[in-house]
C-alpha cells in the first residue's frame, strides 16, 4: 500500500488534506519550498527543491542543516503570500 501522498501540481485546501488523512495516507506534500519542523501538520509537508545541482557539496548544502530560524519563517511567509496570490489570480 501507498502511505504518502504528493498533492498533483502540488494544489490542496483542507478538504482535500482531510480526505488524505481519511483515507489512510501518513503524510501529504505540496510543492510549497521550506524545511519541516517537529510538530508540523504531516499532511501539509513543504519540499526542498533539488535541481540540476552541479556539486555533490550543492546537494549536501541544501539537504544538510535548515536555515536558521528566522529565515525559516520568513522562507515559509513568503511561500504562504505567493500560494495565496496564485490562488486569487486562479479565480
Amino acid at each position: 500500500p501507498c502511505h504518502h501522498l504528493a498533492y498533483p501540481y502540488g494544489d490542496f485546501n483542507q478538504t482535500v488534506r482531510d480526505a488524505a488523512e481519511e483515507t489512510g495516507f501518513l503524510t501529504a506534500c505540496s510543492t510549497r519550498w521550506g524545511h519541516n519542523r517537529p510538530g508540523d501538520d504531516c499532511f501539509t509537508l513543504y519540499r526542498i527543491g533539488v535541481g540540476n545541482l552541479g556539486r555533490l557539496l550543492d546537494f549536501k548544502r541544501v539537504l544538510g542543516e535548515p536555515p536558521p530560524l528566522w529565515k525559516y519563517y520568513w522562507l515559509r511567509l513568503k511561500s504562504n503570500l505567493n500560494a495565496r496570490k496564485n490562488n486569487l489570480t486562479s479565480k
